[in-house]
């Protein structure tokens, strides 16, 4: 979108400063979201603005591929229950590039157990309604 513009070249400059340019695409919207996430090194959740829920660390990590985020919001309670290493203080740049240059030297695992399936999370939600109706 031409409003997003100018964010994509503030993150061309510092993709140029870090030196990762070879190892970074911005695709623009795409509709196989789960394509991409399949065929990526690393998924970076990292928004300044924390999210409620973390949907994109929840796909990245059902398909085996290792997430990078800020601690915070929903991206913080589901690395920190799922994926702990993947996480990275709220704005540190220099912690968010070590732990980068660390994922993709040695890429960690992804564990296999993953809490949040849709089934699940649609079983106890009807659950809890249930229960406050009861």
């Amino acid at each position: 979108e031409d409003k997003k513009g100018d964010y994509r070249a503030r993150q061309m400059r510092r993709i140029c400063r870090l030196g990762v340019v070879d190892r970074v695409t911005f695709t623009g919207h795409r509709d196989d979201i789960r394509g991409i996430l399949s065929m990526s090194d690393l998924v970076f959740c990292v928004s300044s603005k924390p999210e409620s829920f973390g949907r994109t660390a929840v796909e990245a990590l059902a398909l085996g591929r290792p997430v990078i985020g800020f601690d915070h919001g929903g991206i913080g309670e589901v690395l920190g229950e799922v994926y702990p290493s993947g996480l990275v203080a709220v704005g540190d740049e220099k912690a968010l590039y070590a732990k980068t240059l660390e994922m993709l030297d040695s890429p960690p695992l992804v564990p296999d157990r993953q809490p949040y399936l849709k089934a699940e999370m649609q079983a106890k939600t009807l659950a809890l309604y249930e229960s406050l109706c009861a």
